[in-house]
């Protein structure tokens, strides 16, 4: 190796001022000052030690603690008072509505007792019954039509109950007393009752159970 290949050659630095004077710099320097909606190109400063402050995360210190704990300690008490209150005035306008409604029904019954004795109430002396007390005989009204319904068909289930009875106890067809036969002809079933026209389109409208 020949002396000339061994000799290092020292480049003399640039200053500062000098650097700001070359091509690269200006054009950097031109780059950082776009205004508007421009790039703007970070410098190494703000990469290596960014400032917090300008983060969204960014919490001052003072902040990131609540040190006033008696402000804290009241602030619970109020909102658990405030809860409290709340869940009291529910309870209580539920109450409040079981009350009226309780009520409204105690008088919807008052004003249907009354005026179901008031249909019954008699005029001119007359008896609220639907028959005559005198003459027992049944009224020409629709009272009266269902009393007469009412009667009828309670003697038709007297007669078909005591056939039936008379039937099932003498299994046999036999007179257990004389040993002759019985004859069921001689307990004839009555018609069953029909209503009344009249009773009937009461029936039909509703206005009397069937």
């Amino acid at each position: 190796m020949s002396e000339d290949d061994m000799v290092v050659r020292n480049i003399k630095p640039v200053p500062r001022d000098v650097q700001r004077t070359t091509k690269d710099y200006t054009e950097k320097s031109r780059l950082e000052g776009r205004v508007e909606s421009y790039y703007h190109q970070p410098t190494v400063a703000d990469i290596i030690t960014p400032d917090p402050s300008n983060k969204l995360a960014f919490l001052k210190e003072s902040e990131r603690f609540r040190t006033d704990f008696a402000s804290e300690y009241k602030e619970q008490k109020q909102n658990q008072r405030q809860e409290e209150e709340r869940i009291r005035q529910i309870k209580l306008e539920r109450q409040i509505d079981r009350e009226n409604k309780h009520w409204e029904d105690v008088l919807q019954r008052q004003d249907k007792e009354v005026k179901s004795a008031m249909t019954h109430v008699t005029k001119k002396n007359d008896s609220g019954a639907s028959y005559d007390p005198v003459t027992l005989e049944y009224r020409d009204t629709l009272d009266g039509d269902r009393l007469r319904f009412y009667d009828e068909g309670k003697e038709f289930r007297k007669e078909v109950r005591k056939l039936h009875l008379y039937k099932n106890i003498n299994p046999n067809g036999y007179n257990p007393i004389n040993g002759e036969p019985l004859q069921y002809s001689d307990m004839p079933i009555p018609d069953k009752p029909h209503p009344s026209q009249r009773l009937e389109e009461a029936q039909q409208q509703g206005r009397i159970k069937r």
